[in-house]
């Protein structure tokens, strides 16, 4: 009978410690799902402790600081990045110059509109495709993809240059091809 008194008194005592820390343990845990479910980096949880407790909710705090930091960094990267790549399709667009940009097996990445008008064959609708689909697809781009196989394929410096005689319907062209 003593015993069971002992551990009741035991529970009895330990409960006023235990229902604060507990409840602080509820509002850190209210904190942790505002940033998981809303990702809500911004919210800092006040620290009241130098015990383990406050030593989580200040890793917490700062783990959520950089986040938020991670966070804006990206989304600045990711504005820089589609201002570059915006600047560059308006100078490609308004380029006298015919371009066609591949990847390095030689699929279409991109493709001014200078370059459907300078071969007169229609090359948007290409990008994203090898250069042999390319060729399925348009015939008259065969001879112009041959040589741009060849230019890539022979060339030990990663640069080549050749001039191409392209036939078309209103005139014939001497183009030069430049690869890097």
């Amino acid at each position: 009978f003593h015993r069971v008194t002992a551990r009741h008194g035991d529970v009895d005592f330990a409960r006023p410690f235990t229902d604060g820390f507990t409840d602080r343990i509820a509002a850190h845990i209210g904190h942790v799902g505002t940033v998981g479910d809303q990702g809500d980096f911004s919210r800092r949880h006040q620290v009241f402790s130098n015990d383990e407790l406050g030593v989580l909710t200040e890793s917490f705090n700062l783990m959520t600081e950089q986040l938020d930091l991670a966070r804006a960094n990206a989304q600045q990267s990711q504005h820089e990045i589609e201002s570059a790549r915006a600047y560059l399709e308006s100078i490609l667009a308004n380029l006298s110059s015919g371009v066609m940009v591949f990847d390095d097996k030689l699929k279409i990445r991109t493709v001014n509109r200078s370059a459907e008008q300078i071969l007169q064959i229609p090359l948007i609708h290409l990008e994203g495709l090898a250069i042999d689909e390319c060729v399925e697809k348009e015939p008259r781009f065969h001879l112009l993809a041959s040589e741009i196989q060849n230019g890539f394929g022979l060339t030990q410096t990663g640069e080549w240059q050749r001039q191409v005689l392209h036939f078309s319907e209103n005139k014939d062209q001497v183009l030069l091809l430049r690869g890097t």
